[in-house]
């Protein structure tokens, strides 16, 4: 059975002619009458009744209508749709993550990206883009990016920036390092240990910061490891401690501690240029601060 059978139908049911059916369809009356003869075959009884007064729908006839009637209006109502999702516009909109963040965290914000738009008129699509604070900071003046993700501090004239996430700042270390079993670590059982920081390029004003902090606990940061894709296997490999959020600490190998006299916590913000390029990026910035939220321990600061 086919969707044409029950137009077919439909418009014999109609008309209650073969003849007048056939010129409503635009076609010849046997080859209608015939498909009408293989529907009925399908169904397995007659759905009218020909007589030499007219036709007439049978009991079967007037309980098959209904159901053929709501048919062909969905199928048409899908074609309808179709034709609008393919005239609708699209707009593909750059967002720019760090390079730190957590493949949940992308997934998270990737499965929120259908949801985000307030006209269903437009299709968003979504161009992701690892870029460090300070790339982001010049290319979304410049306009390349809708959105970004800046570590404070930054300097902000010209964008709109959204209240910032908090994240305290401690060790992070392999699962099997000397420290590992420390509820909390302290500045002195750090002395010991090679420290990696991030490079200072991801977030210039942010690194600045840390290297100050940690400088004052008379901490001496490696200069020579700034990792971020491989920090795991390096942590894993010589006992080095790096200092980050506990955010990063997603794998079963590596553990976070807090620094007991370290008084530092990170901050981060979704940004986009003033005016926004679109409706769509409020919305998309709420995703991704949620996204954050969820995946990385980020936390919302009190207002």
């Amino acid at each position: 059975m086919e969707i044409r059978h029950l137009r077919y139908f439909l418009a014999v049911a109609t008309e209650l002619h073969f003849g007048r059916a056939a010129r409503h369809l635009h076609m010849s009356q046997p080859p209608l009458s015939a498909r009408i003869r293989d529907l009925e075959h399908e169904v397995g009884t007659p759905l009218f009744e020909r007589t030499s007064r007219g036709v007439a729908l049978t009991p079967a006839g007037h309980r098959f209508l209904p159901a053929a009637r709501h048919a062909v209006d969905a199928f048409e109502q899908a074609q309808r749709v179709a034709g609008a999702l393919r005239a609708r516009p699209g707009r593909t909109l750059h967002v720019a993550i760090t390079p730190d963040t957590s493949a949940a965290t992308v997934q998270d914000f990737v499965a929120a990206i259908d949801g985000v738009t307030e006209d269903p008129t437009v299709r968003i699509t979504v161009e992701i883009t690892e870029a460090s604070t300070g790339e982001q900071t010049d290319t979304l003046h410049s306009g390349r990016f809708d959105l970004g993700m800046l570590r404070h501090p930054f300097p902000g004239r010209g964008l709109h920036v959204e209240p910032a996430l908090a994240t305290p700042v401690g060790a992070i270390m392999a699962a099997t390092h000397p420290l590992a079993g420390h509820d909390a670590v302290s500045a002195t059982d750090l002395d010991r240990y090679p420290l990696v920081v991030f490079p200072r390029q991801m977030a210039p004003g942010l690194y600045d910061e840390t290297v100050a902090a940690l400088t004052a606990l008379g901490l001496q940061p490696s200069t020579g490891k700034h990792i971020t894709r491989l920090l795991s296997a390096l942590l894993a490999s010589d006992n080095a401690i790096a200092i980050r959020n506990p955010g990063l600490s997603i794998t079963d190998n590596l553990v976070w501690r807090p620094i007991s006299d370290l008084a530092l916590t990170w901050r981060t913000s979704v940004v986009w240029p003033v005016p926004p390029t679109c409706a769509a990026v409020p919305l998309l910035g709420a995703a991704l601060a949620d996204a954050l939220v969820r995946h990385e321990r980020w936390c919302r600061e009190p207002a």
